[in-house]
């Protein structure tokens, strides 16, 4: 009896604790900074996953125009200058993250098609990567997991999900622009059991690191917007090649 009751005690107590994280923790961390209407707005990316289990909004103002913030997500990879966020907990999954805290000019172009490498590329059979699927210049870039590239690419369907960079200004003055920086995760179509577990983990890791790179990239901008040089270097001006900071 005594052990039946511990485990019915232990069953209630998951439960409750599933439960906490469920309906009060998650709601939170899916919709960290982000108004209730960007959550409900349809950004670019999300009629890839039409049939998504979930989506993750999460915002942040930034004291920068979209030209002085855009920069600083086109050179994000692991081949080029990291995410911004806790490389100790990143290179734990085998990542070998560096973060670079300065624009390089070589690193400002992209295109559809691109990879967008999460991990160093001979980890992880070379997997470790996602697609990016849509560009629009200083507004969106969409990029899907690496398995979902060609029907991405050909008809516009990723069934695994995709995870997005918009930026949306709402202060035009030269003065003192203001930008919102919306990160929208798309969940996938379909999760196994053994995936949705994982979720307990995957889903607050990725709060963490992400919402650490959101607020390096708040601050990397603004200090470009203090100072004119460093904007410049994103388009390789002369005698800018690269501003430090």
């Amino acid at each position: 009896m005594k052990t039946i009751s511990k485990l019915l005690l232990g069953g209630v107590a998951a439960a409750g604790v599933l439960a906490f994280y469920e309906f009060k923790l998650k709601p939170r961390m899916f919709s960290w900074g982000a108004t209730p209407e960007e959550c409900a707005h349809t950004w670019p990316g999300d009629d890839y996953t039409p049939h998504s289990l979930g989506i993750c909004t999460r915002a942040v103002t930034i004291h920068a125009a979209p030209e002085q913030i855009w920069p600083w997500i086109m050179q994000i990879g692991q081949d080029r200058a990291g995410y911004y966020s806790y490389t100790w907990l990143e290179n734990l999954f085998r990542a070998e993250m560096s973060n670079t805290l300065f624009l390089v000019p070589e690193w400002q172009h992209r295109t559809v098609g691109d990879d967008l490498w999460m991990a160093a590329k001979h980890n992880y059979g070379g997997r470790a990567r996602m697609t990016i699927a849509y560009i629009e210049p200083f507004r969106s870039m969409v990029n899907v997991t690496y398995a979902d590239r060609e029907s991405a690419l050909n008809a516009g369907w990723a069934p695994n999900g995709s995870w997005n960079f918009h930026l949306m200004p709402i202060s035009s003055k030269e003065s003192t622009p203001l930008t919102r920086l919306v990160m929208r995760s798309v969940l996938p179509e379909r999760m196994g059991l053994v995936a949705r577990a994982a979720t307990l983990f995957w889903d607050p890791a990725h709060f963490v690191m992400e919402r650490k790179m959101m607020l390096t990239i708040k601050k990397l901008a603004e200090q470009t917007a203090a100072t004119p040089a460093r904007a410049s270097a994103a388009s390789g001006t002369p005698n800018s090649k690269v501003a430090g900071l």
